[in-house]
């Protein structure tokens, strides 16, 4: 009876882990060349003049962002909700820029451009924000790792006037199904064993 629980468990935990699977949605900013493979935005300027776009919420356990930040006034808004948390960081391995493809990634442009990343809650207030500096195109990758349920945005903003390339990677970190029903699952099996002794 044992092994028919735990084969059943085990059927249950791959079935659950397949489901939580999705597909790579890559977005690619409109003003910076189309990456291969992305989904191209096109330009929308934001209310008061300010160079921008919105893209909604975001579908998919992982999303590709290649964008571009050209001056001060630049601010764009990623939106996406997590069930169990999220990992932001950069792309290293190689972006297209306008001069074509690179073996850079992260954040390139010119030199001493500052670019602020922030992770929102959902009310705006800030989680947690860090200045880079470009040129970060290798070394410890993540930006933002948070753990927690709920509805996040990233922004990213320029503050001087100068080019930046930037390649961002958001994965949500769910809690699939699957692992709960396991857990509950050896629960029961703890207490009919303890019935039994």
């Amino acid at each position: 009876m044992f092994r028919k629980i735990a084969a059943a468990l085990a059927v249950t935990l791959f079935a659950g882990v397949g489901i939580a699977e999705a597909a790579t949605l890559k977005v690619t900013e409109g003003k910076r060349p189309a990456v291969v493979g992305s989904s191209k935005i096109g330009d929308v300027f934001a209310p008061g003049g300010a160079d921008g776009f919105d893209v909604g919420s975001i579908d998919g356990n992982v999303v590709e962002i290649y964008g571009r930040v050209t001056s001060a006034v630049d601010l764009y808004v990623y939106d996406f909700v997590t069930s169990g948390g999220v990992f932001i960081d950069f792309i290293f391995g190689g972006i297209e820029t306008v001069n074509g493809p690179v073996d850079l990634s992260g954040l390139t442009g010119d030199d001493g451009k500052d670019v602020l990343f922030e992770l929102l809650a959902a009310d705006d207030t800030v989680l947690a924000s860090k200045l880079f500096k470009t040129d970060i195109t290798d070394g410890d990758a993540n930006i933002f790792t948070h753990f927690g349920a709920g509805e996040y945005s990233l922004r990213i903003s320029g503050t001087t006037k100068q080019e930046a390339l930037y390649d961002i990677r958001i994965s949500a970190v769910p809690l699939p199904a699957s692992v709960l029903l396991l857990l509950a699952g050896v629960g029961g099996l703890t207490v009919a064993a303890r019935r039994k002794a």
